[in-house]
């Protein structure tokens, strides 16, 4: 007779291993389990093997291997897997005792929580969340604050009817806007829009702020944000939107409202949205304790991401040599950073290990 089966290893991250009931019983029971590391060890990869007997031949099954912190029901990992696939065994399984093997890399554990605070301004935050999702980033649209949502935000409290000097998927953002089509434009909205960065385009900008002036009706010149350059497509520096503001600043003869990073606002905002946070007046330090708050930002820009806006605010700066980061940029920073590392991957675990999570 042939059979599919469905086995479970439950693994907590202190040395125990335990099954779910389903797993001692039914067509392929597990009778002896181990774990190559005691303690897993989030980050490395550890190893499951597990010894069950079956008394009829299985032509497939998933094994489910769920990771948690002393039989907390928060898993850090919890996939299943092709028994037949990834478990140095094949398929059909003939009847009788089999080991099986199975190494998994688990996941550093979510013990605090996280925003991801961008100017992107090329496409809007719903892209953005699926294309961070594709990735393989286990992240929600609520997970991400931009400064193009933070400016719709602006233009929906303002009642503002915007001319947008953006990218087309930058325009999705500003969907479904009730305004009155009949009105004149009385908002500018520049981010980061390379193919209506030209005469044409910015002179058309320009007309509007200035033939609001002389008609003696409000204007906004707003600026998603004013960054001087950003790190391109060919791993070179290319204009940011800045110069494209200060142009029309100058032309217009107007002040541009700055939405995102660097303005402190846009920061207390991402720090306020953290469930944990209740006032951004508390200072923290490296030596915070279990009941305080601390805020960490990383970035690789030490103007927009770690520059003197940020001063006053309680957070630990810590700098990534990748993207935006140019030799030396530590060196020009307003204060010492709290850290600098060659890249994300290895700031974390410095991080994890300065407040006792590994």
């Amino acid at each position: 007779m042939l059979h599919k089966t469905l086995a479970c290893v439950l693994i907590a991250i202190l040395p125990i291993v335990s099954f779910a009931d389903d797993c001692r019983s039914g067509n392929f029971p597990v009778k002896i389990a181990r774990i190559t590391s005691s303690p897993v060890k989030p980050g490395q990869e550890t190893c499951v093997t597990f010894v069950a007997t079956n008394s009829n031949t299985i032509t497939g099954g998933q094994v489910k291997i769920t990771v948690d912190r002393d039989g907390s029901s928060n898993a850090v990992y919890d996939k299943s897997h092709n028994m037949c696939t990834e478990f140095g065994v094949s398929c059909p399984i003939t009847a009788g005792e089999h080991s099986l093997t199975k190494c998994v890399n688990v996941p550093y554990e979510a013990t605090g929580k996280f925003k991801l605070v961008t100017n992107t301004s090329k496409t809007s935050t719903e892209n953005l969340t699926k294309k961070l999702q594709k990735m393989g980033f286990n992240v929600s649209r609520d997970d991400i604050i931009t400064s193009l949502a933070a400016t719709r935000m602006l233009v929906e409290k303002d009642n503002l009817k915007p001319f947008l000097i953006l990218e087309p998927k930058a325009t999705e953002e500003f969907d479904n806007i009730s305004v009155d089509a009949s009105r004149p434009y009385d908002a500018v909205v520049v981010g980061l829009a390379p193919s209506c960065f030209h005469y044409d385009k910015l002179n058309e900008a320009f007309r509007i702020l200035k033939n609001a002036q002389a008609a003696q009706r409000n204007v906004q010149l707003i600026a998603i944000h004013r960054g001087r350059y950003f790190q391109d497509t060919d791993d070179d520096l290319s204009m940011g939107p800045g110069g494209f503001v200060a142009a029309l600043e100058y032309a217009a003869g107007v002040q541009a409202k700055i939405v995102g990073k660097p303005n402190k606002t846009f920061f207390e905002t991402a720090i306020n949205a953290l469930p944990s946070t209740t006032s951004t007046s508390t200072t923290t330090t490296a030596a915070a304790t279990a009941t305080e708050s601390t805020t960490i930002v990383i970035g690789d820009d030490v103007e927009s991401d770690l520059g003197p806006e940020t001063d006053g605010l309680p957070i630990e700066r810590f700098l990534v040599k990748t993207g935006k980061y140019r030799a030396g940029d530590e060196d020009r920073a307003f204060k010492t950073m709290d850290g600098v590392f060659a890249d994300f991957a290895h700031t974390v675990p410095q991080i994890l290990k300065r407040y006792g999570v590994i």
